[in-house]
């Protein structure tokens, strides 16, 4: 399976129910309780949950609505050697954020998994 990385850092970060987040977010989730935000902005407003910086990778092939198990193969990979994901799903792909600071393990690790890198 492919992966892209991309090159920038990204933040996660925690809004208020029902608040929009800036316009220029990478993508911005809203649940009932919360709005999640991932930009390359490393600010954000005072008193808000931030995280990151994170750095990003997603499966560069179009996923079948049916498929199963491939979140979950790649995100083992990473669990065993201890790395934490962040992952995201759009209509085509998967996209996983990983502790920017972990990527070079990431990399190698997912090597070794059988994943090619693009």
């Amino acid at each position: 399976m492919n992966l892209e990385w991309y090159p920038d850092d990204y933040w996660a970060w925690r809004l208020p129910a029902g608040e929009t987040g800036p316009s220029d977010a990478f993508t911005v989730m809203r649940t009932p309780d919360e709005t999640t935000v991932i930009t390359t902005d490393p600010g954000s407003p005072a008193d808000t949950p931030r995280s990151g910086p994170w750095r990003l990778f997603r499966i560069a092939d179009t996923l079948p609505h049916d498929a199963v198990g491939i979140l979950a193969q790649l995100s083992a990979v990473l669990a065993d050697v201890a790395i934490p994901i962040l992952a995201f799903g759009s209509y085509d792909t998967d996209y996983v954020f990983i502790p920017a600071d972990r990527e070079a393990d990431a990399r190698q690790a997912l090597t070794v998994g059988g994943y090619t890198h693009l």
